[in-house]
């Protein structure tokens, strides 16, 4: 929407218009508002455009658009190796399949699971409650205690 211009009519119709000096270029047209002679109204506010919503008034009420459409799907998470950081701690790296960053909205979304026994079911895998943090680089990073006499141990993530 910031390389666009939304103009409201007087008879409550939203416009999406084209920024171009030497021509008017209609992109997109709607009627917000109906009126008639029984019930007659205008707009004569300009609309607001915030975190994909438009909000406009006129004389007869006012409305809130949804105009952000689907959110683009999210690539897959992708485990790296861990990194050991001394004998009673290991960091866990989280990135996505395509490089993508991790977004600070998706990170309470990401669970990460720990077991001693690959053959363990992954439902019965207990989640790891420490936090995850995110990096500038879009990571999410968690560091883990290592505890208890088994030196092997296996992790995913998943999101819910």
């Amino acid at each position: 929407m910031n390389t666009h211009l939304l103009v409201v009519t007087e008879d409550g119709q939203i416009v999406l218009a084209a920024p171009n000096p030497t021509a008017y270029t209609e992109l997109a047209r709607y009627r917000a508002f109906t009126f008639t002679a029984s019930a007659p109204g205008k707009c004569w506010n300009s609309a607001s455009y915030s975190d994909g919503r438009i909000y406009l008034r006129s004389t007869r009420g006012g409305l809130s658009l949804n105009v952000a459409g689907a959110p683009a799907p999210s690539s897959p998470l992708k485990l790296f190796p861990p990194q050991l950081l001394s004998t009673t701690e290991i960091r866990l790296t989280i990135g996505t399949g395509d490089g993508t960053p991790i977004t600070s909205e998706r990170l309470p979304g990401i669970g990460v699971y720990g077991a001693n026994s690959v053959f363990l079911p992954r439902s019965q895998w207990p989640q790891l409650t420490n936090p995850l943090s995110l990096t500038p680089e879009g990571l999410a990073v968690l560091t883990n205690s290592l505890s208890g006499q088994n030196t092997q141990w296996f992790y995913s993530t998943k999101e819910q």
